[in-house]
């Protein structure tokens, strides 16, 4: 039985370390995409504004700050884009919204995405190097949806000599219903997949065991989706705490569900122990194929 309760020890503690920088399931993560047009034939770079300080792992460059070590700069001398990086750093906003040092040259793609833990609510500001002029959409916004589209289009562009740019907008927003639910049933797949290879691993390979198992993971992997999909989070801090109870809760469900059920519907009983270490190793499973997938097929997270 120590044995066991050592088992049970090290591997809570790895599923609980793995849901901090990652996902302990293919679990969904706030974003934001801001889509251009009318911006077709112009060299430009698109970041969002903060209204705090840091969000996520992203932060202001805040040289004079008491916690400037905190507040350092992300990129140095010499990186890709460094003399943009400055620009946009040297920018001083009229409702003193943050940069956070996240930015991208959009002239291929004219679009700009954010897609993990996004400020909200944020400013979009643009950068033209060739004409050294600022352009911000005069707008404070909020992502409403928790994969938040947007369509910007701008049109009656000027450039003036004091390095500011004024122009025209349009805002719309786009929601993608279809490719969401395809993303969500995805992850909830790929989760269940993981969770019954793990079983027979621990082999809990009769039928109505790996039913039990596929209706248990079915339900709580859908609520856990859920509640992160449809919740308009105002902070990187929310999240990831309400991330981290719901991991519980879930771990909670699953080993209380499988202590009463599967002895029932079991023809040979498995040993208690396995109700206990089961779901923590299956969740483990479930952290290490979220951080490989996410690098492979980004899409599906975000």
């Amino acid at each position: 039985m120590k044995k066991f309760f050592i088992i049970f020890c090290a591997m809570f503690l790895l599923a609980t370390r793995c849901a901090i920088p990652a996902a302990a399931d293919t679990g969904p993560k706030p974003s934001v995409e801001i889509q251009f047009k009318g911006l077709e034939n112009q060299t430009y770079f698109v970041t969002l504004l903060s209204e705090d300080n840091d969000t996520g792992p992203r932060h202001a460059y805040l040289p004079d700050d008491e916690n400037a070590d905190f507040y350092d700069a992300i990129y140095q001398p010499g990186d890709e884009n460094y003399d943009v990086f400055l620009k946009f750093a040297a920018y001083q906003d009229s409702n003193n919204f943050y940069f956070l040092q996240e930015f991208s040259d959009c002239s291929e793609t004219q679009a700009f995405s954010w897609v993990y833990m996004p400020p909200n609510p944020f400013k979009v500001l643009l950068y033209f190097p060739e004409q050294d002029c600022y352009l911000e959409y005069d707008s404070i916004l909020s992502r409403t949806d928790f994969h938040a589209v947007m369509e910007l289009e701008v049109y009656n562009l000027h450039f003036h000599t004091d390095g500011t740019a004024t122009a025209d907008f349009t805002l719309r927003e786009i929601h993608d219903t279809s490719s969401e639910l395809l993303y969500f049933f995805s992850r909830v797949l790929i989760t269940l997949a993981i969770e019954i290879a793990v079983a027979l691993m621990f082999l809990l390979f009769e039928r109505k065991q790996l039913l039990v198992i596929a209706v248990t993971n079915l339900f709580t992997q859908m609520a856990l989706n859920a509640v992160l999909f449809l919740t308009n989070w105002s902070s990187y801090f929310d999240f990831w705490l309400m991330f981290i109870l719901l991991e519980v809760g879930v771990l909670a469900i699953e080993t209380l569900l499988y202590m009463i059920v599967l002895p029932k519907v079991s023809k040979k009983k498995p040993r208690r122990w396995k109700y206990i270490v089961y779901p923590l190793v299956a969740n483990a499973a479930s952290c290490f194929a979220g951080i490989l997938l996410e690098q492979v097929f980004p899409a599906l997270f975000y």
